[in-house]
């Protein structure tokens, strides 16, 4: 009797197994499905999109390398099983490599992807630069393309470039830099005076204008970035005044702020800092997603606050009507560089549309089209903001 009870019990485990395996991946599935769920351990992009299955895609292995990559980003506690070999396998380098190395002198490698540069005491988490990657001109050059074809194609509007730069724009320890902004530049039939960038000269000015365990800008490179921007749109000559903010100090909002630099590598409790921002009196303005009233940013005092939850998460499509008749209709097509300027920038028109290529298709139901989307809202300006040579979007193609 025994004996056939675990020769039952034999049978039974796999296929429970199976059940339990395939029902995990339905559930994430259907709920990919709903919910478009990002992740977590990446902000900037949704999670992998379970493929279609095909033959040919099986025969050529795509298939099977897509599933590998949907599942690891949707099965349930994939996220906790990355954090917890994150933490076994780079747990201790912090504290090993505080002892060993002078962050003043040159990169430390943290791990796969993240360095460790700066001073002994608090040391910057910089994502490894790919001083020679092809791939970032190429995909450079292919925007540049794009957008010379929509500033053809809509020859009374005017279009603008802001260039983002970060730490993939530098070899800090050599002082050497990367030309992805003069190719850029250099490939693009815009008036010179259109594009510009945000000019860093080392890394003192990087470490002033960025989050030390983030990857995006902080409340100095921000509103230098809208400062920049303001200049370059001319908005002075036309009778706008720059936005100040209305006390001198930046106010802190946490101090134990982390970042993704910080989630990415498995530990965020052993890299954290302050978390300031500027507070800005603007003019009312009407904030719409998909129509419906939204209220974009909430920049209060939080302990554990997220750049997302201070100045905006990243939306496919918002709207900010400011009722300024008088003024032209604006686009911006930017990632989460943009969220923190979206508002000081919208108060110097009547409507900005604020429009991000990574979600847009997701969120709003149909591919992006920008001749289109000019034509059907009036706009006058469009204004890129961004590192234009990290993501790849299909959206760009419909240029």
């Amino acid at each position: 009797m025994i004996n056939r009870r675990k020769s039952a019990l034999v049978l039974l485990f796999p296929l429970l197994v199976i059940t339990l395996l395939s029902g995990g991946g339905m559930v994430a599935y259907i709920q990919w499905k709903q919910e478009g769920i990002f992740r977590i351990d990446s902000e900037n992009r949704n999670s992998t999109e379970f493929p279609t299955f095909s033959v040919s895609a099986w025969f050529a292995g795509t298939y099977q390398q897509q599933m590998r990559e949907a599942l690891c980003d949707n099965a349930p506690l994939s996220i906790t099983a990355k954090v917890r070999y994150f933490w076994l396998s780079n747990g201790f380098l912090s504290v090993v490599q505080r002892h060993l190395y002078s962050f003043s002198d040159y990169y430390v490698h943290f791990r796969k992807g993240i360095w460790l540069y700066g001073d002994h005491d608090r040391p910057n988490l910089l994502y490894r630069n790919p001083i020679d990657s092809n791939s970032r001109f190429d995909t450079l050059r292919m925007r540049a393309s794009r957008i010379n074809d929509a500033a053809l194609a809509n020859p009374s509007v005017s279009f603008y470039i802001y260039y983002v730069t970060r730490e993939l724009d530098f070899l800090f320890e050599s002082n050497s830099f990367a030309h992805y902004f003069d190719t850029l530049k250099t490939h693009l039939s815009l008036s010179p005076s259109h594009v510009t960038q945000l000019q860093l000269n080392g890394f003192q000015d990087f470490r002033k204008s960025f989050f030390r365990t983030d990857h995006h800008w902080n409340q100095f490179g921000a509103y230098q970035g809208y400062k920049d921007i303001f200049q370059m749109l001319q908005l002075e000559v036309q009778g706008e005044t720059l936005n100040t903010p209305f006390v001198s100090d930046s106010i802190l909002l946490s101090p134990v702020y982390t970042g993704s630099k910080s989630h990415s590598i498995g530990t965020p409790w052993k890299f954290s800092e302050d978390f300031f921002v500027y507070r800005f009196d603007l003019l009312p303005m009407h904030i719409t997603l998909n129509g419906e009233d939204f209220e974009y940013g909430h920049p209060e005092p939080d302990l554990w606050t997220t750049y997302g939850k201070v100045f905006g998460k990243d939306k496919g499509e918002l709207v900010f009507s400011t009722g300024r008749i008088d003024r032209p209709n604006i686009i911006i097509i930017a990632d989460s560089y943009d969220n923190p300027i979206l508002k000081l920038i919208a108060s110097h028109f009547n409507k900005t549309y604020s429009i991000d290529l990574r979600h847009y298709k997701a969120q709003v139901g149909k591919p992006f089209c920008l001749n289109d989307y000019i034509r059907e809202h009036d706009v006058s300006v469009v204004l890129f903001v961004g590192n234009l040579g990290m993501y790849i979007t299909e959206e760009w193609n419909a240029f």
